[in-house]
């Protein structure tokens, strides 16, 4: 795939994430944060069935493979509990755009971490001038858009 193709991908996960988090955010708005999460069960129990027939219906899918996975990656599923709830939690409070906004300063700053440390087998990418700014960038984005 080419590298315009990706960045259309990334595209449509901001996308998707933004819209989960209106939804989710939603259901805590009324019915409440608790009843939210237990929705987010549901929602993850489908999401865990929409996964497992994907990996079927790909080639290099095994359960072995799976299982044989380093303790560390497994976090994964507790990262992504904690996306849901702190976004669950802040979008009735603060609104889609701060929500989102502030999720991708933290993406963005702990990306700066994995980059440059080559985590979790990504490219190793020093830490930079050029990136530290781009990094203070969508800082000021923050703040302009929250005043």
């Amino acid at each position: 795939m080419s590298t315009s193709l990706w960045w259309g991908v990334a595209l449509a996960a901001g996308l998707c994430s933004t819209l989960q988090t209106a939804v989710n955010g939603n259901i805590t708005k009324s019915l409440g944060s608790y009843t939210a999460m237990a929705c987010n069960f549901v929602f993850f129990a489908l999401g865990t069935i929409a996964f497992l027939c994907y990996g079927i219906s790909q080639k290099e899918f095994s359960l072995s493979r799976i299982t044989a996975l380093k303790p560390e990656n497994y976090l994964g599923g507790v990262f992504g509990f904690g996306v849901v709830l702190f976004l669950t939690l802040c979008f009735p409070r603060l609104g889609a755009l701060a929500t989102m906004a502030l999720m991708i300063l933290g993406q963005s700053a702990v990306a700066l971490l994995v980059d440059s440390q080559g985590l979790w087998g990504a490219p190793v990418i020093a830490i930079s001038a050029q990136r530290l700014f781009a990094v203070g960038l969508i800082l000021g984005g923050v703040v302009l858009m929250n005043k």
